[in-house]
């Protein structure tokens, strides 16, 4: 193996050897905050609850403060008197297909990026309180099997 150097434009295929120092380029990375994020920032500031516990952070490892978003196991923390949670729940019961979930289906949805204390009391009572769902949903029993029959009297009682 023999290594030979080329000048300047001989190099037609330079490498990262044999490039020059360039002037440092600004790259700008755009990032699009939904306005939801701001009017939950904005109920942050308002609320005693929430200021407490960003108070007392590095006592506990679950929250986490980043963005002017709290955290709690990766999920955004709401406070217990959020205006977002009839919205999160309408949001985790549509789905492509035409029915409306039940509980567990809306519950795992919601939870996948949201948190609040007593979540799973309201997700049952948001289900229950659904009209079309108490409308449409389906019986979990076992289908009815084949009829006995009952004996003939032998005679009149």
């Amino acid at each position: 193996m023999e290594i030979l150097h080329k000048n300047g434009k001989d190099n037609v295929v330079a490498d990262a050897l044999s490039r020059k120092d360039e002037e440092p380029t600004l790259l700008v990375v755009l990032v699009v905050v939904p306005e939801w994020v701001n009017e939950i920032r904005s109920e942050y500031a308002k609320d005693p609850e929430i200021i407490a516990i960003t108070n007392k952070l590095p006592d506990n490892s679950k929250l986490e403060w980043k963005n002017d978003i709290l955290w709690y196991k990766g999920r955004i923390y709401l406070n217990s008197n959020s205006k977002f949670k009839s919205k999160i729940l309408k949001k985790s019961r549509e789905s492509l297909l035409p029915r409306h979930v039940g509980f567990f289906k809306t519950y795992y949805n919601a939870r996948q990026s949201f948190f609040w204390k007593g979540m799973s009391r309201d997700v049952q009572k948001y289900v229950a309180e659904c009209d079309k769902y108490q409308r449409n949903k389906s019986e979990n029993i076992m289908t009815p099997r084949l009829l006995q029959r009952l004996n003939i009297p032998n005679q009149k009682l």
